[in-house]
């Protein structure tokens, strides 16, 4: 009888063991309930149907779970280069190049508009221009975006409804070239960086309202040549950026403010920023080996989160818990890339994908 018992006591804490060890493992994805912040998000990416033809882009618009499971596609042979989603999460604009583009000769993009279950995809633009860099405005009615008329050439920044209709210049000129970089957080101005076209020698940084006429240098002041990486912070109220390649800092949105974050080797190269939605941490990767990084706003706690990554840093969830990035082998760069997920501190790092992904980013949690 004691015998029994033993066995049945062994038995229970067995029992135990697993059930515990089933629980950490699914933690990535099924955060206890007392938590308060939703982790269920979708990922969006993009899988190249030609991963042999390094020229062009013949990438498909996809969608999975976190945690890789029901992939399906959503767009069909539209070569797609960039595309970001709308604020609430329903809504994805996509910048492709037509079928019949020629990178040589007539190279242009459009712009269109799909929702998130691939349904109601829709034109926005007339195939005769460059556009890229669309963003939404924080209530998701707009799209701002930057156009060249010729490629390489003088780019102007318009805004348009999300049908198409309302196109509207909000800078026009002749020989600045001036990007959208960002929007601040009431969605009433950009952030744009603007210089002469082929004299790059000194760049400036401006907010300008979405009617295009108040237009504010708010780096003049700084002694400061190139911008690279530019982003508000998600409280409003910072801006970051690297000067040059090599240095992170920050500024208040008015320009005052001046700070370094980090200050690497002349030989380093920040090649992304990343900041999390809480604002807490920072995200940064160097190209060399794709290692990523992550470092608290004041400069602080700089920890190395992958090595030998080989890939890119992609985006942070919602609640600022979860990393997506690409990887791909460097026994072999010609197979293509493949999308992990891993939490804030690297660690869990989970394969999502077998058959290619790239530029993967985390569905929006629609706000109630």
């Amino acid at each position: 009888m004691n015998i029994l018992r033993n066995n049945i006591s062994f038995l229970s804490i067995v029992i135990i063991i697993i059930l515990i060890s089933l629980t950490n493992s699914c933690k990535l994805f099924h955060p206890d309930d007392d938590e308060d912040k939703q982790t269920t998000q979708r990922i969006a990416f993009l899988r190249d149907r030609d991963p042999d033809n390094e020229l062009y882009n013949d990438n498909d618009l996809w969608i999975m779970d976190m945690d890789g499971t029901n992939q399906h596609q959503l767009s069909l042979d539209l070569n797609i280069e960039e595309y970001v989603l709308s604020p609430d999460g329903e809504q994805i604009c996509l910048k492709a190049i037509p079928t019949n583009f020629d990178y040589f000769d007539n190279y242009y993009t459009d712009l269109y508009i799909i929702n998130i279950d691939g349904n109601s995809l829709q034109k926005l633009t007339a195939s005769d221009v460059y556009y890229f860099l669309p963003i939404f405005t924080p209530d998701g009615q707009y799209l701002i975006f930057n156009e060249e008329k010729y490629f390489n050439e003088f780019a102007d920044i318009f805004i348009m409804d999300i049908n198409g209709n309302n196109k509207t210049n909000l800078t026009s000129t002749d020989s600045i070239q001036e990007f959208i970089y960002d929007i601040n957080t009431d969605g009433t101005q950009l952030l744009i960086k603007s210089y002469k076209l082929r004299e790059q020698t000194r760049q400036e940084l401006y907010f300008i309202d979405l009617n295009g006429v108040d237009k504010k240098c708010i780096t003049c002041d700084l002694d400061i040549v190139l911008y690279w990486h530019i982003k508000i912070t998600p409280n409003g109220k910072r801006i970051i950026f690297t000067n040059g390649y090599n240095s992170m800092e920050t500024i208040n949105i008015d320009g005052n403010n001046h700070e370094i974050v980090i200050q690497q080797p002349l030989t380093f190269y920040i090649a992304k920023i990343l900041i999390s939605p809480d604002g807490k941490y920072i995200l940064y990767q160097e190209p060399y080996n794709s290692n990523i990084y992550k470092i608290d706003p004041d400069g602080s706690n700089n920890v190395l989160l992958t090595t030998n990554t080989n890939g890119w840093l992609s985006d942070i969830s919602d609640d600022s818990q979860y990393i997506v990035y690409v990887s791909s082998p460097y026994e072999n760069e010609n197979l293509p890339g493949q999308i992990y997920i891993m939490n804030q501190y690297g660690e869990n790092k989970i394969r999502l994908t077998y058959n290619g992904g790239k530029s993967p980013k985390f569905q929006p949690i629609k706000k109630s």
